[in-house]
């Protein structure tokens, strides 16, 4: 019986211990996503803009560099990459790179604590370069950059940005020389397969006359800008006033293309009536005037002039394209009563 109840209590123990050590591990967990004070003050800069270039500083211990991402539109996320000097090699495992997320206030030379949160640390250098994925899209889709990259496990959200990294020294007696060490730090932009179309027709074109069709899908008639997967695209712009335009379109990833429409009007048709003796002017030019006389001419101000005898009057029209026009031509009687 005394064995049983060793045996009880050896087990009730374990349960024990395992519970205050998950419990100390969820508070561990809590407390890792907690605004943590960071001090120093921010030496660079790394920014990421429209071109999506890589970009590359030079950092120290102890030092500060901000991380902004001015275009997100074709940014599935960041790779930073740490490559250590030769000196610090010596010296495994013993600093400490760390990122962190929605710095409070945001960051400004001329200050030197704020309140973060910190989505990365760990200890290097174990290599040369240190790869650090931080995605900025879903992490479904994320390729690691590196077979020994790690990965963020809380990615931040274009709202958290800028982000702040910092190194420092996790152990005592390093040498001078090697405290003095640079780090090269660059920022490589990882990008979604697409890229963008603007278009632009002309100013005199009403956008509510026309249609707009990319890969046989219409799209919205009064957007100027669309985003494509990369690759040969077909548009088509169709109306009743235009004829009709159709051009392949080759899309670059994270590039804008960008494509003046030219419409041409479709003809237009006008048919006159006027009385058998009129002489009937258009634009300057006699034409006949007969039963179901008709005429095609393009678009815009035209002139129509009609003299009967010695009587003679003109009127400017303005013509529509790809639309029919009548034009009677008559004299108004006035009788006056004196």
């Amino acid at each position: 019986m005394g064995s049983i109840k060793a045996v009880t209590n050896h087990r009730l123990n374990t349960l024990g211990k395992l519970a205050l050590l998950t419990g100390l591990l969820l508070l561990f967990v809590s407390i890792s996503l907690e605004a943590e004070q960071v001090r120093g003050k921010v030496e660079h800069t790394l920014i990421i803009d429209e071109s999506y270039s890589d970009t590359s500083i030079s950092i120290g211990l102890r030092e500060l560099c901000q991380i902004r991402v001015e275009s997100t539109e074709f940014l599935q996320g960041i790779v930073v990459q740490v490559e250590s000097p030769q000196a610090a090699l010596q010296f495994r495992e013993s600093f400490l790179l760390s990122v962190y997320s929605n710095a409070s206030p945001p960051p400004r030379k001329d200050f030197s604590n704020y309140s973060a949160n910190k989505i990365h640390s760990d200890s290097f250098p174990s290599a040369q370069r240190t790869f650090v994925d931080i995605p900025l899209r879903d992490k479904g889709k994320w390729e690691r950059s590196t077979l020994n990259s790690s990965v963020v496990t809380v990615h931040p959200r274009p709202t958290d940005y800028p982000l702040l990294l910092s190194i420092d020294p996790i152990m005592k007696g390093i040498p001078s020389n090697v405290s003095r060490s640079r780090f090269k730090i660059t920022l490589k932009p990882v990008l979604i397969d697409k890229g963008a179309l603007l278009l632009e027709v002309p100013k005199e074109v009403d956008r509510d006359d026309i249609q707009i069709h990319i890969d046989g899908n219409i799209q919205e008639r009064n957007s100027k800008r669309f985003i494509l997967s990369t690759g040969v695209h077909k548009l088509t712009i169709e109306s009743d006033l235009y004829l009709t335009y159709s051009k392949s379109i080759g899309i670059e990833r994270a590039q804008t293309t960008k494509l003046e429409a030219v419409l041409e009007p479709k003809q237009s048709t006008i048919r006159f009536e006027a009385p058998e003796d009129a002489v009937v002017f258009f634009n300057g030019e006699q034409i006949e005037v007969g039963s179901g006389t008709q005429l095609q001419t393009a678009p815009g101000e035209h002139v129509v002039l009609v003299r009967i005898g010695d009587y003679s009057v003109s009127k400017k029209i303005d013509i529509k394209g790809g639309k029919n026009y009548k034009v009677s031509l008559f004299f108004d009687i006035l009788v006056n009563d004196n």
